[in-house]
């Protein structure tokens, strides 16, 4: 079986992203001493949102990269995919922690560098399954 190295490269990068929201998010309840929810407090309620978009996204798109690197996928095609992810992921991050608005270009990329990596996986993995079965 094929190790799915560029994979495990995202998922660490990924799970420390996700260590480094959940930490954010910590930080801002003990000091707001709000223990669930967000009291109301904006900022709070992005570091929620940067932590469980992160948690919602990830794990679906490692189990889609990890799927295509084994069926032997080109590294450079794994690359640009789980990459882009990841750089989707951060300028989301980055976006979300914008005191004012929306983040706008950041989160724009964000989304593009999440949504494209998406796209493209799924049909990837579409015709590969389908190849697999005739």
């Amino acid at each position: 079986m094929i190790f799915p190295t560029i994979t495990a490269l995202a998922a660490a990068c990924l799970m420390l992203l996700q260590v480094g929201t959940a930490a954010a998010v910590v930080r801002l309840r003990r000091s707001l001493r709000i223990s669930i929810g967000n009291g109301g407090h904006e900022p709070l309620g992005k570091a929620v949102r940067r932590h469980g978009n992160l948690a919602e996204n990830a794990p679906l798109f490692l189990v889609l990269f990890a799927l295509l690197e084994m069926a032997g996928t080109a590294p450079w095609i794994m690359i640009a995919l789980a990459g882009g992810f990841v750089l989707g992921r951060i300028l989301h991050i980055i976006a979300f922690s914008q005191e004012t608005g929306h983040g706008g270009n950041w989160r724009v990329a964000g989304m593009v560098l999440t949504f494209g990596p998406g796209v493209v996986s799924a049909l990837l993995l579409a015709v590969v399954a389908l190849g697999k079965l005739a």
